[in-house]
């Protein structure tokens, strides 16, 4: 499957305001949420080409280990980790979208996952959360941010692009990885 690795400039491109719709909201990293992140995770990948392909993204317990792996990581952002949740009218809220990522020395953060559910799809959620997490990047001195994407999940990459995400390269990546 072909993989691209975009960047985004983040003192160059100018970011707008990140806007949820209505009854929409985010909260920050809580340990306690993982759960939270891990369903949204599963949910946002699990009929897509990338769970067919990432055997981790097919599998409830392989989205937990993935939000495990990233939350534990050294350089793990929990400044610029989002979970976009729906209000219902009686307060609760449902986890419907997940971004999380991982910083380093280099000034360079890396976008790990972002996922939303399919329920909620079409409304913006994911791009506001983009900008959400970029926007909070920057304010922690950070340079750029990167990411991976098949590149046959034309909505995402299109996405990516709109906020000013460039290929900066391509490569063949095996199924399972």
């Amino acid at each position: 499957m072909r993989r691209l690795l975009m960047q985004v400039d983040l003192q160059s491109t100018p970011l707008p305001v990140a806007m949820l719709p209505l009854r929409f909201g985010w909260e920050s990293w809580q340990a306690e949420r993982a759960a939270a992140h891990t369903s949204v995770l599963f949910d946002g990948f699990r009929n897509g080409i990338d769970a067919g392909f990432m055997k981790a993204l097919s599998t409830l317990d392989g989205c937990h280990d993935l939000i495990t792996a990233t939350s534990h990581h050294q350089h793990f952002l929990p400044e610029a980790t989002w979970l976009a949740v729906q209000y219902g009218l009686s307060g609760a809220s449902l986890p419907v979208g997940t971004i999380q990522v991982i910083g380093s020395l280099s000034r360079v953060a890396r976008i790990q996952n972002l996922a939303v559910i399919p329920e909620v799809r079409g409304r913006g959620i994911a791009r506001a959360t983009l900008i959400r997490c970029l926007r909070s990047c920057r304010s922690l001195g950070y340079d750029a941010v990167e990411l991976e994407v098949t590149s046959l999940n034309t909505p995402a990459v299109e996405l990516y692009r709109s906020v000013g995400f460039v290929a900066r390269r391509s490569y063949i990546q095996a199924p399972g990885g």
